[in-house]
């Protein structure tokens, strides 16, 4: 299992229980894989880790400034073939600050389907997308026309 989670307040916390209460929390559902954003806005604003001995993780680099982290997911025995999972943190600055961020990932030799580099066959995404689906008419409680 996969956890994604957005530590906002917690990692930013200087109350060392409350981080300690979340790291329980996260045991509890006893993930193989979490996903973090917002962990630390001075050093790495996002982190990948691996909490089942079956698996290592190998980070792939990506360009420094790209707000994101790829890795290599691969079984110890070797039994499977290897996987990647993408954990992004797009700005919540603006809409074009996201657009931005969303672009320059497709210019990645890594996630472009047509280089060898590629990592996309047996890829999962996950993090803070930081979109939120606009609302419309049709989600807003239906009725019949009136006639």
């Amino acid at each position: 299992m996969l956890l994604s989670l957005n530590g906002n307040s917690f990692f930013k916390s200087s109350n060392p229980s409350s981080r300690q209460h979340l790291i329980r929390y996260i045991r509890s559902y006893n993930p193989t894989f979490v996903a973090l954003q917002e962990i630390d806005g001075i050093n790495s604003p996002y982190g990948l880790l691996c909490f089942d001995p079956q698996y290592f993780l190998t980070r792939i680099p990506l360009p420094e400034d790209s707000q994101c982290i790829l890795a290599q997911v691969s079984h110890v025995t070797g039994n499977m073939a290897p996987f990647h999972i993408l954990v992004i943190y797009a700005p919540a600055s603006s809409h074009r600050a996201r657009l931005e961020f969303f672009n320059t990932l497709l210019t990645f030799r890594q996630l472009s389907p047509l280089d060898p580099l590629s990592c996309i066959d047996r890829m999962i995404i996950a993090g803070d997308f930081n979109y939120s689906l606009p609302q419309s008419s049709s989600s807003q409680g239906s009725r019949a026309p009136e006639r």
